[in-house]
């Protein structure tokens, strides 16, 4: 009787040869990648954030879950009907939060352009500064959120030409290696928890603004989680249009990202279009990976309302690419 071809890719072939030997190492691939993350999910299900390597493996969801596709597809393509539904099922799971990103814009504003927005960890070791400004140039954002900028003297020499012959407000946060720069007015107010606060006069109204640099979670999530509570109560005891950009260290799969989604709009999720990822950038590249996790956010209140949002595409000899977007100014909700 001849053996049914999708169970015996698991078994050692009777005469190896190399076609055999790579399906037999490709078969038991895929289960010990299938068994790695029923394990992660098993322990971030029960630990939430508290395990380092579970955190860290929650930041590639989207592409574990591509993992698994690419699993399934491979058992299925053996006719080993048996093996591959389990990682489609894993696949399915872990990916369905990402596909409606891969729609046509979502966004729901109506009414003219009232600012653009842009954040950019330009990268503290980053020794051009010259190609933040140009970046900040060739955008003209009628804000722009800066971090890590160890040379703000530089950047905002840079930058006085911006919009042309008319003026730019600056407000620099030397210490937290933070500035602000403005088409608008600015009125500085002291950092919350070392966030850059600013309000913004648009001929709209005035805009709460916070410029976040996000704590690392290398030696766990405490001080992340402490920034961003005082973040969001800071938020709620704001009344009016407001707007946090930064690079947060966190992506959409973080406990600090669920609980600033409760009460702030994303403007990726509601405009953006695909993963949206702006790290690891030139600046770190790791070698020929892409930038492959969304850690820089734009969140918004009402009555802001996101037109269009993307990735620049260029970071200026950053670890980080910038995130554009435009703004509708709505009714009062």
């Amino acid at each position: 009787m001849t053996p049914i071809r999708g169970r015996r890719m698991f078994r050692w072939p009777r005469k190896p040869d190399w076609r055999g030997v790579a399906q037999f190492g490709a078969a038991w691939i895929g289960v010990a990648y299938t068994a790695f993350v029923l394990i992660w999910i098993a322990f971030r299900t029960t630990t939430g954030e508290e395990i380092g390597i579970v955190r860290y493996a929650t930041v590639f969801q989207p592409w574990i879950a591509l993992g698994c596709f690419a699993v399934a597809g491979f058992y299925f393509w053996r006719r080993a009907w048996w093996a591959g539904p389990l990682p489609l099922l894993l696949a399915l799971v872990l990916g369905g939060p990402y596909f409606h990103l891969f729609w046509p814009s979502r966004a729901d504003a109506r009414g003219p352009v009232a600012f653009t927005a842009m954040t950019f960890n330009t990268y503290g070791l980053n020794k051009t500064p010259e190609g933040v400004v140009r970046i900040v140039l060739a955008q003209k954002p009628d804000i722009a959120f800066l971090q890590e900028v160890s040379a703000p003297d530089d950047v905002v020499a840079g930058l006085r030409g911006l919009y042309g012959g008319a003026q730019v407000y600056f407000a620099r946060e030397p210490s937290l290696e933070l500035l602000v720069a403005s088409r608008f007015p600015l009125t500085a107010l002291p950092p919350v928890e070392g966030i850059q606060k600013v309000v913004v006069h648009l001929p709209q109204g005035d805009l709460t603004t916070w410029n976040l640099h996000g704590p690392k979670t290398y030696y766990g999530t405490d001080l992340q989680y402490r920034v961003i509570r005082k973040l969001a109560a800071d938020v709620d005891a704001t009344s009016g249009a407001a707007l946090a950009a930064g690079d947060f260290n966190a992506t959409e799969q973080s406990a600090v990202y669920s609980y600033l989604i409760d009460r702030l709009h994303d403007a990726h999720a509601d405009a953006g279009f695909g993963l949206g990822a702006t790290f690891p950038a030139r600046g770190r590249r790791l070698g020929i990976f892409p930038a492959m996790i969304r850690i820089d956010h734009l969140f918004f209140t009402p009555p802001l309302a996101v037109l269009e949002t993307h990735v620049v595409g260029d970071s200026g000899g950053s670890d980080h690419y910038p995130v554009y977007a435009r703004f509708a100014w709505g009714p009062s909700q």
